[in-house]
């Protein structure tokens, strides 16, 4: 059984890269190692551009959302974590 917690419609998520900040719209997808949102952002002139955002979330990993939406993983797996964090970055 699946018990990971999907990110709730109109969470706002900044970027630490670009400094956009994305929205929300909805959860579309699982799979084994992530949830995939639609989401949209707002450009410098206004207008919005949806996309698609895909959080490292993996199945097999004992974590836990936190009240403000941060993923928390086990102590012990915190370094599996990384590691996969890192693989769908590549």
């Amino acid at each position: 059984m699946d018990t990971r917690i999907a990110l709730e419609k109109n969470t706002v998520l900044k970027s630490k890269d670009s400094g956009l900040s994305y929205t929300i719209l909805d959860e579309i997808a699982r799979g084994g190692s992530c949830i995939v949102y639609d989401a949209v952002y707002t450009t410098a002139s206004g207008v919005k551009k949806p996309v698609r955002l895909k959080e490292c979330y993996p199945f097999h990993l004992n974590i836990k959302r936190t009240e403000s939406g941060r993923l928390l993983p086990d102590e012990e797996e915190t370094l599996c974590f990384e590691h996969v964090k890192e693989s769908i970055q590549r």
